[in-house]
């Protein structure tokens, strides 16, 4: 009887601890790279719409609680930054559409695709500096890389779009 409690307990023991163990990350998992950013491929959509932000408000210590959307004729401007994000938008008074924006983020995780050309052997001697996310009109489609890479004293920058291919930097 001891042996079967001793051993039910060796086993509830290990099942309160497994998942914690298993549901751990890898140390280098890229699947969701801006996961600690107020702006991320998840909710761009919502920031096509001053009503959608409204009521999603990703960002901590704001609110919204100035905007009328019901007689306004002029247009709203929403601007911000933090240590590694900067935010333009522009926004329809009338409508709250988007009119245009820009966010800027800067040394953020790349994406698996991104970091899996640059361990390539193309730039196996060259050392990352830095890099940036440029995402347009918060458009998934515009989202560009900028990669700063130095090697021997030489700098170079590198374009990529959201899926690891080279962008020209002048489109």
């Amino acid at each position: 009887m001891l042996l079967k409690n001793t051993l039910f307990t060796a086993l509830i023991f290990a099942l309160s601890f497994a998942p914690a163990v298993f549901a751990q990350a890898p140390a280098h998992n890229y699947s969701n790279p801006d996961d600690n950013l107020s702006i991320n491929e998840s909710n761009l959509y919502c920031f096509q719409n001053l009503q959608c932000l409204i009521q999603e408000n990703p960002f901590e210590n704001s609110t919204f609680e100035e905007i009328d959307l019901n007689n306004s004729t002029e247009k709203y401007v929403i601007e911000g930054e933090s240590e590694n994000e900067s935010l333009y938008a522009e926004y329809n008074g009338s409508t709250g559409n988007l009119i245009k924006s820009t966010v800027i983020q800067t040394n953020i995780k790349l994406p698996r695709a991104i970091m899996e050309t640059l361990v390539s052997d193309t730039y196996k001697s060259w050392k990352m500096l830095g890099n940036k996310r440029i995402i347009k009109n918060f458009s998934e489609d515009s989202i560009r890389y900028e990669v700063i890479l130095m090697k021997d004293g030489e700098l170079r920058v590198e374009y990529f779009n959201r899926y690891g291919g080279f962008e020209n930097p002048l489109s």
